[in-house]
């Protein structure tokens, strides 16, 4: 039953598309991220309902008439740049060409996709759609995860979709945490008081389910955000007691058997964490001799790579366990050097967006640049303790940035067309004068 709901609402998404063709990048971005058809368990679970709305959007870049042109925003163009590099390396991969071309294949759906979205969508009310996507999306699973740790107390993980980014509890704890500020976004745009309060209700189990991961890596991106969030508010002390007072109660939930899990974040005495010391040093001698272009994708899963590289016998992870580490050994220092490239120029177009979004008109610009800066924090201190380079929810956040900035040129364009001319009092004098001069 719940394959056909699936199937019969993705079908009724995919009709829409062709009338409204923004749906169809928001229609792929629910797939993504949600990977919603995980959650069925007969025939929908592997239909290929991703590859069919890719296609889609492919094709309606060349025949919808609300097509915009490709951003050319130093953003944007290290999107481009980011993904041409990952062509390079996947060329000049030692590794498997099995694993190198799956992956492959997997990221370039992802980033043509995203390029096209760039595309596809503009304007105020089409980006609030897109927030309103990512939000819901893994706002489910925060929710869901929230009361599933209210009745366990942080004995029992919450877990992610089968066969998604997010099926692992760190990944997960990273998605869910960085759309916390984006729901925040969300709910300053809202009028209507028990919709608002609803979100709040989601966003407050969402940063429960997180430390219901027990990710310790999220639990400090969870501290930096608090702390961003509330630099990033107009009512700073305010916002940082309430986030003092939340984060209070949700500790008091957790069990004792999570609490010491937690403790260990300051020594790196556990396996986990020994692991994890010896992948980095396996990947910098990887790296150090192959400092361009690095492994290719998906290089440390490949046990002939820790038979060349690895320092010791016994601590084989074959996971990068950090995103930097993640486009290093896939990537080389180019690759390492573009992606982070990609979260700094984010960052101060975000800044950007801040300064020159002042009137109300305009206010909303500002207060999604500086949750989507947030929401960036988070990522890259999260981010150091997972690998998900090739995940789609970061790059949609920088899309945000880029799509705000373009809209936000718009609007004030627009503005300074349609305001009336002043003529000047002292040009006016002048000119009465001398009309007034036989």
């Amino acid at each position: 039953m719940r394959d056909v709901l699936f199937t019969l609402l993705f079908t009724g998404l995919l009709l829409l598309c062709f009338r409204y063709h923004y749906v169809a990048p928001l229609l792929w971005a629910w797939l993504g991220l949600m990977s919603p058809h995980r959650l069925t368990y007969g025939f929908a679970y592997s239909l290929p309902f991703a590859q069919i709305t890719a296609f889609l959007i492919l094709a309606m870049l060349f025949v919808s008439r609300d097509r915009q042109p490709f951003p050319k925003s130093s953003t944007a163009l290290l999107l481009v740049a980011f993904y041409v590099w990952e062509c390079i390396t996947s060329i000049a991969s030692f590794n498997n060409p099995e694993y190198v071309w799956e992956a492959w294949i997997k990221v370039t759906k992802i980033q043509l996709v995203l390029f096209a979205t760039l595309m596809l969508l503009h304007g105020k009310k089409q980006i609030d759609l897109l927030v309103w996507v990512m939000v819901l999306s893994l706002g489910f699973y925060g929710f869901k995860g929230g009361l599933f740790t209210i009745a366990h107390g942080g004995r029992s993980m919450v877990m992610g979709p089968p066969g998604s980014f997010i099926e692992v509890t760190n990944h997960l704890a990273l998605a869910m945490l960085m759309i916390i500020p984006l729901g925040y976004y969300l709910a300053t745009q809202l009028t209507h008081r028990w919709v608002r309060i609803g979100l709040y209700v989601v966003m407050a189990l969402t940063a429960l389910s997180v430390l219901g991961t027990t990710s310790r890596g999220a639990l400090v991106g969870s501290l930096v955000m608090a702390v961003m969030l509330a630099l990033k508010s107009k009512r700073r002390w305010l916002m940082l007691a309430i986030i003092a007072t939340l984060a209070m109660g949700m500790f008091a939930i957790m069990s004792d058997q999570w609490a010491d899990k937690m403790g260990t974040i300051t020594t790196h005495e556990d396996h986990s964490a020994q692991s994890r010391l010896y992948t980095w040093k396996m990947i910098w001698n990887l790296a150090m001799h192959h400092p361009v272009t690095g492994g290719g994708f998906q290089v440390t899963e490949n046990p002939a790579t820790w038979y060349r590289y690895a320092v010791t016998d016994w601590a084989k992870a074959y996971s990068p366990h950090s995103i930097y580490f993640q486009a290093l050994a896939e990537h080389g220092f180019v690759g390492l050097a573009l992606y982070l490239g990609i979260g700094i120029s984010c960052w101060r177009r975000c800044g950007k967006i801040i300064k020159s979004c002042t009137t109300e008109s305009t206010l909303w610009a500002a207060n999604l640049a500086r949750m989507v800066q947030v929401s960036i924090a988070g990522f890259a201190v999260g981010g150091a303790f997972v690998n998900l380079v090739n995940f789609d929810l970061p790059y949609y956040v920088v899309a945000l940035a880029i799509l705000t900035d373009v809209a936000v040129a718009k609007q004030l364009q627009a503005e300074k067309s349609a305001s009336p001319l002043v003529q000047s009092p002292a040009l006016g004098a002048g000119a009465s004068s001398r009309m007034g001069t036989p």
